[in-house]
C-alpha cells in the first residue's frame, strides 16, 4: 500500500477529532460555568480544524498524488501516535490552568506540523503540494494559537 498526504492528513484529522471531544468533555463534566463556557468554545474550534482538514483532504484526494516513502511515513506515524498518545485531559478546575493547557498543546500540535514538514522535506521526491497544505495547517495553528493567548493576557 503506498501512502500519501492523505494519510497524514488523516492522522491530523484524528488529533482533532480526540481534541474536540476532550474539550467537550470537559465541558460536560464541570460544575464551573466558565469552565464549561471555554472548553465549549474550544471544543467548536477544534471542530472547525476538523472541517477544514477534511476539506483539504477532498482537495488533495481527486489530485495526483505523490507517495511517501514507507520509511518516512512510519517516521511520521511514530511521531503523530507519540503525540497523541502524550495527550491527557487534565483534571482542573482552573480556569487558567486550563487556558495554558489548551495553549501548549496547540503550541505543540504546532510543532508537530513542523517535524512532519522536516520529515517530507527529507523526501528525494518533491512534495511542493504536500508543503503547501502543510503551510496551511501552520497558519491554522498559529491563528488558533493568538487566540488562545488572548486569553491568557
Amino acid at each position: 500500500m503506498a501512502y500519501t498526504l492523505v494519510d497524514i492528513l488523516d492522522k491530523f484529522i484524528s488529533i482533532e477529532v480526540y481534541l474536540q471531544q476532550m474539550y467537550t468533555d470537559i465541558a460536560n463534566s464541570s460544575v464551573d460555568q466558565k469552565i464549561k463556557n471555554i472548553a465549549s468554545v474550544f471544543a467548536l474550534e477544534e471542530k472547525r480544524h476538523v472541517t477544514t482538514y477534511i476539506s483539504l483532504k477532498r482537495d488533495i484526494e481527486g489530485k495526483q498524488q505523490v507517495e511517501i516513502d514507507f520509511d518516512l511515513y512510519d517516521r511520521i506515524s511514530k511521531i503523530t501516535n507519540e503525540f497523541s498518545n502524550n495527550i491527557l485531559k487534565p483534571e482542573t478546575d482552573n480556569i487558567k490552568d486550563l487556558i495554558q493547557f489548551m495553549l501548549y498543546i496547540e503550541k505543540e500540535n504546532l510543532a508537530l506540523i513542523i517535524r512532519i514538514q522536516d520529515v517530507l522535506s527529507s523526501n528525494s521526491k518533491r512534495i511542493d503540494f504536500g508543503e503547501s497544505v502543510l503551510e496551511d495547517l501552520l497558519r491554522e495553528e498559529e491563528k488558533h494559537i493568538k487566540n488562545l493567548e488572548m486569553f491568557v493576557k
